[in-house]
């Protein structure tokens, strides 16, 4: 006789592959919009870099406050934590290129502007993500997840823009819409709202200075 698996790991499966899934949509309301070119990758799904810019030229960066376009109806979002995060966007990208460059607080030469605007954010279920992070068949998934690039099951993210003008010209230099959020198979991110949002800031921050470091692409 054939074996054949039990129906409600492979239910499972397809409901933790969609939790997995995102669509980030192409913001419309920044500086950079019309910019901004998709990608394949999902952490970084709209792209703008000038060509030939070589950013170890510039040796100061001016970190202009972080704009929160959260749509103020959606359910998503408390105000509260709205500013908790455009508040973590403001301390992990100071502290991420402060290691390479000097934070100014007015624009000069060979100084880069760089403004941050939170855009959106969905919290962790903390629940189903603990759950399904335990669960063979969610560890599985969440394996693939994280190989992939894609964001672990029920575990939130963040939706942000940055964009790096020069602080005397004003030209947009390089610009991105981010979807971070915390590695697929980290099951801390998941036990409180907002932790998967704030890891996935972190990284984000130091992808981020990374490139600001390189000459070219």
């Amino acid at each position: 006789m054939r074996a054949t698996l039990p129906w409600f790991p492979l239910g499972m499966m397809m409901v933790l592959l969609s939790a997995c899934a995102t669509v980030t949509p192409r913001p419309t309301n920044l500086a950079s919009s019309a910019l901004l070119r998709p990608t394949r990758v999902t952490d970084t799904p709209y792209h703008y870099r000038r060509p030939g810019i070589n950013f170890t030229t510039y040796d100061s960066v001016l970190m202009a406050p972080v704009k929160s376009a959260v749509d103020s109806s959606s359910a998503s979002l408390l105000p509260a934590e709205a500013l908790q995060l455009t508040d973590e966007l403001q301390r992990q990208f100071t502290s991420a290129l402060s290691q390479r460059f000097r934070i100014v607080a007015a624009p000069g030469s060979r100084t880069l502007m760089v403004q941050l605007t939170l855009i959106d954010a969905r919290k962790s279920n903390a629940a189903l993500s603990t759950i399904t992070h335990a669960l063979p068949v969610g560890i599985v998934v969440n394996a693939g997840a994280q190989i992939a690039g894609r964001h672990g099951t029920f575990t939130g993210s963040v939706v942000y823009a940055v964009e790096a003008r020069d602080a005397q010209s004003g030209d947009i230099l390089y610009a991105e819409v981010a979807h971070r959020s915390a590695d697929a198979l980290n099951i801390a991110a998941g036990f409180t709202p907002l932790a998967a949002a704030k890891a996935g800031i972190e990284h984000g921050a130091r992808s981020f200075a990374k490139v600001m470091t390189e000459s070219t692409p």
